[in-house]
């Protein structure tokens, strides 16, 4: 593991990776290009309701396994103005 020699920057990634450590794990192959589907077609759902949308196409994608992809993957989850 990789990780930054700021010290800031370093205490997040550790905290991320513990993080990721600790929980369910991360989504299969086809769960994730679901994730990244719903989550373009739809911006700014929380996790849970992700899952919940994913649910209703027969994808069963706890809410931590989507939260474990995005930091795993470093990927923001961005918000709209319509849904702050």
């Amino acid at each position: 593991m990789y990780v930054s020699s700021d010290p800031t920057r370093y205490q997040a990634q550790r905290q991320q990776r513990d993080l990721m450590c600790a929980t369910a794990g991360l989504p299969t192959d086809s769960e994730a290009v679901a994730i990244l589907i719903e989550t373009i077609r739809h911006t700014g759902l929380s996790h849970e309701e992700l899952s919940r949308r994913l649910e209703k196409q027969n994808v069963f994608v706890e809410p931590e396994l989507i939260r474990n992809f995005f930091v795993r993957h470093n990927l923001p989850v961005k918000k709209t103005s319509h849904s702050i």
